[in-house]
C-alpha cells in the first residue's frame, strides 16, 4: 500500500504502529526498491506481522517510566488446526506529559488469521490433460510455501520482478 500516495496524502504516522505486533521491518532505500513496484523507485519500507508458523509463542510485556508512563501488551501466535492459524496482538500505552495537557495514549489491537489450503477453481469440473496449469479440482488442498514470481510493470521503463520463496 503506497503510504505517500496522492489519495493517502502521506497521513499515516508510523508511531501508532505496535512494535509488538510486528516480526520484521525491512527497509529498501534507492532503486533497488523497484522490486515492490513501478512506483518504488526512491525507496521501500516493508513491515511483516507475526507469523504463526514460527510456533507456539506467548509474549507479555510491562513497562513504567517518568509522567505516570505505563505500557502494557500482549502478543501471540499459534497454528491451530488442518492449516489454521492466528495470531493477535493487545497494547496500551499511556502517559502524563511533562506539562499540562500533554497526555498521550494509544491502544492497539491486531487480529490475523492465516489459512493454508488453496480453494478449488470455482466452476471447473474437468481440465484439459493437454493444459499444464497446475488447478485444484472438488476439494481444498494442503499449500506449502514454494518460489512464487510478482511483476511489477508499468509505461516508461518501470518494470521490476521479484522471486519470493520460503526461508
Amino acid at each position: 500500500m503506497p503510504l505517500n500516495s496522492f489519495y493517502q496524502g502521506g497521513l499515516f504516522d508510523f508511531a501508532h504502529l505496535p512494535s509488538d505486533a510486528l516480526e520484521e521491518i525491512q527497509v529498501a532505500r534507492g532503486p533497488q526498491s523497484a522490486v515492490y513496484g513501478s512506483y518504488a523507485m526512491g525507496g521501500a519500507v516493508s513491515i511483516e506481522t507475526r507469523n504463526p508458523e514460527n510456533g507456539p509463542a506467548l509474549d507479555v510485556l510491562a513497562e513504567g517510566g517518568t509522567h505516570d508512563e505505563n505500557r502494557v501488551a500482549v502478543s501471540g501466535e499459534t497454528m491451530i488446526s488442518r492449516g489454521w492459524g492466528i495470531s493477535a496482538s493487545l497494547s496500551n500505552l499511556l502517559a502524563n506529559g511533562p506539562v499540562p495537557n500533554s497526555d498521550y495514549r494509544d491502544q492497539n489491537a491486531l487480529l490475523a488469521i492465516e489459512h493454508r489450503l488453496i480453494p478449488p477453481t470455482a466452476g471447473t469440473t474437468t481440465v484439459d490433460p493437454e493444459f499444464t496449469i497446475d488447478v485444484v479440482l472438488d476439494k481444498a488442498r494442503p499449500w506449502e510455501p514454494a518460489p512464487s514470481i510478482s511483476n511489477s510493470l508499468g509505461f516508461g521503463g518501470h518494470n521490476g520482478s521479484v522471486i519470493i520463496g520460503p526461508a
